[in-house]
């Protein structure tokens, strides 16, 4: 049965190092934080896909999600209401990684739906 992993750090660092701790172990893993996508996908030695970040999924035209407005606001120091999402249609980031019947990642593609 194919493993993925989901991992949520801050540091590109933290998530490649954790990625060649588990390669061979598991079938693929991808972080998530920063809400941009990464174009590094790669298939590690011991056949573990990887990509450090994949992206965000939500509102077109927004920041992370939120009201332009609203984000401006806040570094402006104006902010005076609680964040509210952006009410659009949304996109989503994603990659394909086919694994092979041993379970290992069998190669990486870029998806982009928006």
């Amino acid at each position: 049965m194919p493993v993925f992993l989901d991992f949520h750090a801050e540091a590109t660092s933290e998530k490649l190092a954790m990625a060649y701790y588990l390669d061979g172990k598991i079938s693929a893993q991808w972080g998530t934080h920063t809400h941009v996508q990464t174009a590094d996908e790669q298939i590690l030695p011991k056949g573990t896909g990887y990509l450090t970040d994949l992206g965000m999924t939500g509102p077109v035209r927004s920041v992370i999600g939120v009201r332009p407005e609203q984000s401006i606001a806040n570094f402006r120091g104006e902010l005076t209401s609680r964040y509210e999402a952006r009410p659009a249609r949304a996109c989503s980031r994603a990659r394909y990684l086919p694994t092979t019947p041993r379970q290992s990642a069998a190669r990486a593609q870029k998806g982009w739906d928006p």
